[in-house]
């Protein structure tokens, strides 16, 4: 609307009649920035007009994008035909899966990450309102016998739906978060696999260089890993874990310049994302100051059409953007205390 009034005022500028009311150098002013709930309505529509004929989001990873563009509409309590389209999409693949494995029909590319977004995005539907929806129940069951079953010698997940593959500590994010929103939904989850989980994390944690990449070898030090391991922490572990103040002390030093996260990994929305996660825990005046900078970062990176993009699929970037906007409503089971 404020675009359409500024439209109409430099239209009566160009004509004589209204011109004469107005003194020779006015000038219409320029639209205030967008607030963070604009932002947020703008990026949600983004995603609902870029949805595949099929349900899916995305041109690749489907099964990823789709469920992270769920928990983006559910994190707003926004249950409309799209999002009804994308959980029909995400029980499709997992209704064909012989092993309740969630991926791509035809090959999943998004391996153990978005068969674990999948059980976050399917649980969260079930809770949602689908808990007595036995069909969604069996889905969800195999889902996570799949996902115990492929926890490896060390505590944490790989690749493959295989407990002989490297672990993987972003992989193991995502499962963490499926499993503790899938018990959160009344599926049932071995406590046992998610202590082993949590050892897992604490294991990867280092006293100066944050998470490690996982045990079986790789990197650490980055905002993306570190903040990753701490939301998932927060969610099984007690809050005072040595661990997360670990992390938390490294991540304040990096976490503020947007570069940083940029450079780190070339995952700057996932890091913020995850970054937004943990410091949401925390809360107090830490909290506040990252949410302060974090939601002015994200809405001024937006694009005019509502998305956000980078070196990934942009609806993905889109799901990220519109998930660390939608924080303050704690509205997923990860968000809460």
């Amino acid at each position: 609307m404020k675009r359409l009034v500024t439209v109409v005022i430099l239209v009566c500028l160009a004509i004589p009649s209204c011109r004469s009311a107005r003194p020779k150098n006015h000038v219409a002013p320029l639209p205030p920035p967008l607030t963070t709930e604009q932002a947020l309505r703008r990026g949600l529509l983004r995603l609902a007009a870029g949805q595949n004929a099929d349900g899916s989001w995305g041109e690749d990873y489907q099964v990823a994008v789709t469920s992270l563009t769920v928990l983006a509409f559910l994190s707003n309590n926004v249950l409309d035909t799209s999002v009804q389209r994308g959980v029909a999409y995400l029980r499709t693949c997992a209704k064909e899966s012989a092993t309740g494995f969630i991926g791509e029909p035809k090959g999943s590319r998004s391996r153990m990450h978005g068969h674990g977004f999948a059980v976050q995005a399917l649980s969260e539907w079930a809770i949602r309102g689908g808990k007595a929806d036995a069909e969604l129940a069996n889905a969800l069951q195999l889902a996570v016998a799949v996902s115990e079953k492929s926890q490896t010698a060390n505590g944490g997940w790989g690749y493959l739906p295989d407990a002989n593959n490297p672990d993987d500590l972003t992989v193991t994010v995502a499962q963490i978060q499926g499993l503790a929103t899938a018990k959160a939904a009344g599926v049932k989850v071995s406590d046992g696999v998610l202590a082993r989980g949590v050892e897992y994390l604490k294991k990867c944690a280092t006293t100066d260089a944050g998470f490690k990449y996982g045990l079986s070898g790789g990197a650490g030090g980055t905002v993306a890993l570190t903040a990753g391991g701490v939301s998932s922490l927060y969610l099984l572990g007690p809050n005072d874990l040595a661990e997360i103040e670990q992390g938390l002390s490294y991540m304040s030093g990096r976490q503020h310049d947007p570069s940083v996260r940029e450079k780190e990994s070339g995952y700057y929305y996932y890091a913020t994302y995850y970054a937004t996660l943990a410091w949401s825990h925390k809360g107090g005046i830490q909290w506040n100051d990252w949410w302060g900078k974090v939601s002015g970062e994200i809405a001024a990176r937006q694009h005019p059409d509502g998305g956000w993009s980078g070196p990934y699929d942009p609806h993905l970037c889109t799901a990220f953007g519109c998930l660390v906007l939608s924080a303050p409503r704690k509205d997923l089971a990860v968000w809460k205390e």
